[in-house]
């Protein structure tokens, strides 16, 4: 049994998980007993032109992105983790960004216990249903990917696959408009594309992703030549 299957290793996710949320919280909760709680979250973070309050907006809204997937999932759909992709998830964090302090806090504590709550569904499927489907998928997507000659930044390893695969490549840009014109929903970052496979995903789903990347690489690799 791989990790990713180990009932034991998900309790341990889960626990630490509920461990670093609680963590969050408190120090949030610090940081509103501060003399200026705004001028820190408007401070600058680690990030390149992001400063507190984009972390903390992005982590609430991430957190609530998880919990509409697990929605999706339950209801038998397939679901995109932002609807509207990459744009829709910018403007969520932009939104997120016009709140005061204690707001964007409160935000944050309800996405995390929506999304404790939401890991119910997962307990109930069962993590090695879930593997059981989607690990195959990641595989197939990851050798059409190499097939392809585009080489993965993460290599897969077939005992144990993860969920995210991602590549660069200097026409990156064309791709994910090409992928986004047919709803196919992937992150493009820095000249990355980002692919998340989740339960929810299908062989077609992942066949589909092949076949456009085929025709965006039999687009660019004549213009590269010329």
């Amino acid at each position: 049994m791989s990790a990713s299957n180990d009932p034991l290793y998900l309790d341990n996710c889960v626990e630490g998980s509920a461990r670093s949320h609680q963590r969050l919280l408190v120090m949030l909760d610090g940081v509103l007993e501060l003399d200026d709680p705004e001028g820190w979250f408007s401070a600058p973070s680690a990030l390149v032109d992001w400063s507190r309050r984009h972390v903390i907006a992005h982590l609430a809204r991430n957190a609530e992105s998880h919990v509409h997937l697990f929605a999706e999932a339950e209801a038998g759909r397939e679901g995109d983790q932002y609807p509207g992709g990459a744009a829709a998830r910018a403007a969520g964090i932009e939104s997120y960004l016009a709140l005061d302090a204690s707001t964007l806090v409160a935000r944050n504590r309800a996405a995390i216990y929506a999304l404790e709550a939401a890991l119910c569904y997962v307990e109930m499927v069962g993590v090695a249903a879930i593997a059981g489907h989607a690990d195959p998928l990641v595989i197939r997507a990851a050798e059409g990917l190499v097939e392809r000659g585009l080489e993965l930044l993460c290599p897969v390893e077939a005992c144990r696959p993860g969920g995210i695969l991602a590549f660069r490549h200097q026409e990156s840009t064309r791709l994910h408009e090409l992928l986004e014109r047919e709803s196919i929903r992937v992150m493009h970052h820095a000249g990355r594309i980002r692919i998340a496979i989740h339960g929810y995903n299908t062989a077609d789903d992942v066949d589909r992703l092949l076949d456009a990347i085929s025709r965006w690489l039999a687009d660019v690799r004549p213009t590269a030549a010329r």
